[in-house]
């Protein structure tokens, strides 16, 4: 079963300038996954999502339609025994 953690990771653009940041994160499945963006500062970003389903997510982040170094990873999800 898998256990309705929220997670999150953080996002700094704060060098970049001006521009628009997007996020998409999809499941092991390949659907899409809600998430949500609150600004820690100029630049800096927390996001936050609820995995469907244990295994690889995937997140990609684009500012200003170029990937951000260091996204696009895998994250693994695990189911909890409870």
């Amino acid at each position: 079963m898998l256990r309705m953690y929220t997670f999150a990771f953080a996002v700094n653009v704060r060098d970049a300038g001006e521009g628009t940041l997007e996020i998409s994160i999809s499941g092991p499945s390949g659907q899409n996954i809600s998430n949500s963006v609150t600004t820690l500062g100029p630049g800096h970003f927390l996001v936050s999502y609820i995995p469907l389903e244990p295994g690889p997510h995937r997140a990609n982040v684009t500012f200003n339609g170029e990937s951000v170094c260091g996204t696009g990873r895998l994250f693994s999800i695990r189911a909890c025994n409870i």
